[in-house]
């Protein structure tokens, strides 16, 4: 449209003045002018849909409640990962509300920590025990982001992992659970558990962490529901008294990192029996 304006300027310079078609030309040139909607980058359009979604939901759901003197976690939710799920949010749109969230924590923890006077003046009339509550608050949503960002590595992981047909087949009749959201976990894709040296699965029902390792050069094997070749002095299970804080661990740390972990739950752990249900999220493999 510009290249036309300005072709269509030089070119009726050398028009008589007060040409009467000219002028017709040149008005409807501006009117089409006036009609051009302003481009949007993506990132600015994202950014747009963060601030009308979940941005809406913090203020009204969390915010306003402080600013009504309400700081308990069991009255205040804030359903991140469903909320993020339903805007359909993901990739930078989950760092930019991280940010919108961290500008609230920064202020109100440098308040707490007494370590800038601008930020003590402006929460001198909330309680030093309140804002406790409101930086654990808000440690939670940025943990809830972190698993709700691995949810969506492990969906990236279903949806790009190459086909191999052996192990398709293998997983055909698996009954497994592909996703739950009050658990804020995703199965990975499950023809990656054939051939698997080591995989980490997760019982919504029962709370019940397993660990299988393989005692084949071949890998884990599937058939049915069944999980085999797996060696019972190397494999091991457990329930979890606090799943929300161990399960981000073993998606996250190295495999010894997870052998010292083991080594701190209090919950007594036993063995496996290899069977597989729709209970069960496929949670990672090596």
């Amino acid at each position: 449209m510009t290249k036309l304006w300005n072709k269509f300027t030089a070119w009726l310079s050398g028009w008589p003045e007060g040409t009467k078609e000219a002028k017709k030309i040149k008005a409807r040139l501006d009117e089409e002018k006036k009609d051009e909607k302003p481009f949007i980058s993506p990132h600015e359009r994202t950014r747009q849909k963060v601030i009308k979604t979940i941005v809406v939901d913090w203020d009204r759901m969390v915010v306003d409640q402080w600013c009504e003197g309400v700081f308990d976690k069991k009255i205040i939710k804030f359903p991140t990962y469903s909320l993020l799920q339903t805007h359909g949010l993901k990739g930078s749109a989950i760092n930019m509300f991280r940010d919108i969230v961290m500008l609230d924590y920064e202020t109100i923890k440098s308040a707490y920590e007494r370590t800038d006077e601008q930020c003590i003046e402006a929460y001198t009339h909330i309680k030093k025990g309140d804002k406790r509550k409101m930086i654990d608050f808000m440690d939670e949503i940025f943990e809830d982001l972190d698993r709700y960002k691995e949810s969506q590595r492990a969906k990236r992981t279903t949806t790009r992992a190459k086909k191999v047909y052996s192990s398709s087949d293998k997983v055909r009749n698996l009954k497994y659970c592909i996703e739950n959201i009050d658990a804020k976990l995703h199965s990975i894709n499950p023809s990656l558990v054939p051939k698997a040296s080591i995989l980490w699965i997760y019982n919504i029902k029962t709370r019940k962490l397993t660990e299988f390792k393989s005692h084949s050069i071949n890998g884990l094997d599937v058939k049915g529901s069944t999980l085999y070749n797996w060696g019972e002095e190397t494999s091991r299970t457990a329930t979890l008294r606090k799943p929300e804080e161990i399960l981000p661990q073993i998606l996250s740390k190295t495999e010894r990192q997870i052998d010292n972990l083991w080594k701190t739950l209090t919950t007594k752990i036993g063995k496996p029996t290899g069977r597989i249900n729709k209970d069960t999220i496929l949670l990672r493999v090596e």
